[in-house]
């Protein structure tokens, strides 16, 4: 008769709970503990075999297992108490994050269907590509289908808004509507069809060069047709090495959409220059591109290391401290504040769908009403 082993089932139903998220009976039978060596451990003995099966199956230490005084454990216990909370916390984080999320899409579907249903805007006019296509080439394509040139780009464009304007009216002339607004944190942006139309949200960035860049990303998963959100937000492909190609072919794809390759020879004159910092800064403002863009587009072209320091990006200036008739239309758009606005004045919409639409209300609708 093999000898017994004195423990306390408090102890071990801790363990148990820890590792399988059961209590002491049920854990225990599921990793194969016959139903009298259970019985055995609730009385506080437990035979050597068991205790080594308890052990490999929990991954706990046998020495940790036959501690008797449970007062040892409340370190343990605070620390996992702990950890839950904070699992609690990051969940309703993220559920919260997930319900912002969904207001934003279903107000958006809302101002979509409206756009629709009054002839102003057509069906989504994209050709679609795959991850096998070469980015260069899809970026030099889309470039040319939007008559976005360089002479437009550096010339004609003269503040970074401007790109933004120049996007939002070739895309809808395409059938997708670019929005620019304020969405929940860690969200840069999305991109998805309704109704036929194609849909880009961009995050309002004060640095308006990373919303450029959003909208160029959130461009690629519209010509991809894939469409990825973080944190399980909405729908992530099986494969979770799937889900990072589309976001690695989105990110150079923009990259390659907002600086294309006919730019190499300028950009590369970096290495001869020895105010490397200041020369960044100027290709930034010529091309209305992101520091992050620039030094991508470098590093594909092998040139790194570059000691540029800590650029801080420009921030967008506002007309005023509450101009919120110019942020409205630099978030819609001209056409679709002026669409929506017009059936406000007909009595088509009422104040309070005006104001889901585009957030605004009072006196700024009056103010709108003068504008557009």
């Amino acid at each position: 008769m093999e000898e017994l082993i004195p423990v306390n089932p408090k102890v071990i139903a801790f363990f148990v709970g820890k590792r399988r998220g059961k209590g002491l009976e049920e854990g225990l039978r599921e990793i194969g503990i016959r139903s009298d060596e259970i019985e055995r451990i609730k009385r506080g003995y437990i035979s050597p075999n068991t205790l080594v099966t308890i052990s490999k199956k929990l991954n706990i230490a046998m020495i940790r297992l036959m501690d008797l005084n449970e007062e040892n454990l409340k370190p343990l216990m605070i620390k996992d108490f702990r950890r839950r909370r904070g699992e609690k916390k990051s969940k309703e984080k993220k559920r919260k994050r997930k319900e912002d999320l969904l207001d934003v899409i279903m107000e958006t579907n809302d101002l979509v269907f409206l756009l629709k249903e009054e002839g102003v805007i057509g069906e989504m006019n994209l050709p679609r590509f795959s991850l096998e296509d070469e980015t260069k080439k899809v970026a030099r394509e889309i470039r040319n289908l939007l008559g976005l040139d360089l002479k437009i780009q550096t010339d004609e464009m003269k503040e970074f808004r401007d790109m933004i304007d120049f996007l939002r009216e070739k895309l809808w002339e395409r059938g997708v509507v670019v929005i620019v607004r304020d969405l929940p944190e860690e969200i840069d942006g999305i991109s998805y069809e309704v109704y036929g139309v194609g849909v880009i949200i961009a995050r309002k960035d004060p640095h308006i060069q990373r919303t450029i860049f959003t909208i160029g990303h959130e461009l690629g998963h519209l010509l991809l047709g894939e469409h990825v959100y973080e944190d399980d937000l909405l729908e992530v492909p099986d494969e979770e090495e799937r889900k990072w190609r589309i976001e690695r072919w989105c990110n150079e794809f923009a990259a390659y959409f907002l600086l294309p390759e006919e730019t190499n020879k300028e950009i590369e004159k970096v290495r001869g220059t020895k105010d490397q910092k200041k020369f960044l800064k100027k290709m930034m403002a010529k091309y209305k591109v992101s520091m992050s863009v620039l030094l991508y587009r470098l590093r594909k072209l092998g040139i790194t290391g570059l000691e540029v320091g800590e650029i801080e990006e420009k921030k967008e200036e506002r007309k005023g401290p509450r101009d919120l008739v110019r942020s409205t239309i630099n978030s819609f758009g001209e056409r679709t504040v002026a669409v929506v606005v017009d059936l406000y004045r007909k009595g088509r919409i009422d104040e309070l769908r005006l104001k889901n639409l585009l957030g605004v209300g009072g006196k700024t609708i009056e103010k709108l009403e003068g504008t557009v």
